[in-house]
């Protein structure tokens, strides 16, 4: 399969994080900045939370990448250090954080260490945490895929996936009743939008003519399910719309690139530039919430976006660069350490 990278994807990822960033902001928020008024912006960043199954569908994608080309291990390892150790930067400057606003609990702290605290009933330190557990049993489900040698069979393992998924859903609706923890545990609340982008990638990269079908199949399937999952219990007929246009949209963008080819969007000059923006995204999403809501707390109004925004932005640029470096000097130590 062809390795290349879509840098396109990390300027992305980063325009998600910001969407879902000016949703809590603007919008949603905490109790003490409910009272902010930003007009016409909350109204537009009120969608801002469906970023949020934009990088399932992206996660989806690029991970395929690794999932072809790396041993079992290798897939962990590389999961791995990419997710926790700026995990657990955040999570430490957001406890500081919460610790000089006598908010902190050191208990729910250690559990957060894990990611896996939704799983024994402990609280979420920042609440966009909740993602990152979908993040982590999808990452745990492809190296077991791998592990077994069944990468050759994943287009009919994501179809019985879809199936369950599909199966949930019709449960969730007609019972009125969301099974505890089924959902996540088993990947079947958002499971498609990992399966949507991993598809996507196979069809943009892959010679499909034996399974052309079961891909479309799957892509349409996935794409209903998204468009359901987003307009469950909305009461509102005019957000439903809205919120299944903006999710069509998200599939359109992955169709797009099929058809107007990589070499195209890579001919552009951003190479360098997005992987320092890929490299932010992350950081900012797991820093953007509590620590937000703290700077929201300390300056008033509009200056809020300014400060919040740009303060966290700076801040995750030197997380994303010290630890860069710190794991280029101490690559076989930490490589050490996963394998144990």
């Amino acid at each position: 399969m062809n390795e290349e990278r879509v840098y396109i994807l990390d300027v992305i990822r980063m325009l998600a994080a910001l969407s879902v960033a000016l949703y809590h902001y603007t919008w949603f928020g905490a109790d003490d900045i409910e009272r902010i008024n930003f007009g016409f912006i909350s109204e537009i960043f009120a969608y801002g939370e469906l970023a949020v199954q934009l990088f399932f569908m992206i996660s989806g994608f690029v991970i395929a990448w690794s999932v072809y080309n790396k041993s079992a291990f290798g897939f962990l390892r590389s999961r791995v250090l990419r997710l926790y150790p700026t995990y657990w930067i955040c999570l430490l400057a957001t406890c500081m954080v919460l610790f000089f606003n006598q908010s902190l609990d050191l208990n729910v702290a250690f559990f957060n260490l894990t990611m896996f605290q939704q799983f024994v009933g402990v609280a979420h330190i920042d609440g966009s945490y909740w993602t990152l557990t979908n993040e982590v049993i999808f990452y745990v489900y492809m190296c077991l895929i791998i592990k077994l040698g069944l990468t050759s069979k994943l287009m009919e393992i994501f179809s019985i996936h879809i199936f369950l998924c599909v199966v949930y859903w019709v449960y969730r609706i007609f019972m009125h009743h969301e099974p505890p923890i089924v959902g996540t545990l088993f990947l079947l609340e958002y499971g498609h939008l990992f399966i949507a982008g991993h598809v996507l990638y196979r069809m943009f990269f892959s010679d499909l003519d034996n399974s052309i079908l079961l891909c479309r199949t799957i892509l349409l399937v996935s794409f209903v399910l998204a468009n359901i999952e987003v307009s469950h219990d909305s009461q509102n007929i005019n957000k439903t719309v809205i919120s299944c246009s903006i999710i069509s949209l998200f599939f359109l963008f992955f169709i797009f690139m099929n058809r107007f080819s990589l070499s195209r969007f890579n001919k552009f000059k951003i190479k360098e530039i997005s992987i320092t923006i890929g490299g932010v995204s992350y950081p900012f999403y797991l820093l953007h919430q509590e620590i937000g809501y703290q700077l929201f707390n300390a300056t008033n109004s509009w200056l809020n976006l300014i400060v919040c925004i740009s303060s966290i932005i700076f801040l995750s640029y030197i997380i994303n660069k010290l630890l860069g470096f710190v794991l280029r000097r101490k690559d076989s130590s930490l490589e050490s350490f996963v394998r144990n």
